[in-house]
């Protein structure tokens, strides 16, 4: 397999994986209660949503057999659930809390995917498109990590697990 042949892979599944993502994301914005939720689980789909589209630009440019084109994604989208109003029945939260831990690992293996691609990747502008990618999912792991961990708490704290 050439470069050109081994970047479309790459390029083809990165984009089956941003659609996936997007996909849970919306699905968790319909089903969480809490409307700050909602808006922190669009917010992540919209992102991916932008990510499929570019990446679909560079494979349509490979596959024309034109070069790649730089890409300026700028700086993501860092929502975060407000923690005064989880403060409350934490109970209500268990389903975010499930889709949080999943979002999270959605988003660490995306990390590791793009850094991967990137260090495969000879051609400089779909290395530094892959290495953007990896940061902005990056981002998008510590916001669910965050946000995961405070809502943890919270459960431990209601059901007696917290040892203070």
């Amino acid at each position: 397999m050439g470069a050109t042949e081994s970047t479309i892979a790459v390029l083809e599944l990165a984009i089956q994986t941003e659609r996936d993502g997007w996909r849970f994301y919306e699905e968790a914005a319909r089903r969480t209660r809490d409307p700050d939720g909602r808006k922190v689980f669009a917010s992540l789909a919209d992102d991916e949503r932008m990510h499929e589209r570019i990446l679909q630009k560079e494979l349509d440019r490979l596959r024309e057999g034109q070069p790649p084109e730089p890409i300026e994604l700028g700086r993501p989208a860092a929502p975060l659930f407000p923690h005064e109003r989880l403060a409350g029945d934490i109970r209500e939260y268990t389903g975010e809390l499930s889709a949080l831990r999943i979002a999270y690992l959605i988003e660490h293996d995306a990390v590791n995917f793009y850094t991967r691609a990137a260090e495969r990747m000879d051609d400089p502008v779909v290395k530094e498109l892959f290495q953007t990618l990896a940061e902005w999912e990056r981002e998008h792991r510590r916001v669910l990590q965050e946000a995961y961990r405070f809502l943890s708490a919270q459960f431990e704290r209601e059901m007696g697990f917290e040892p203070f």
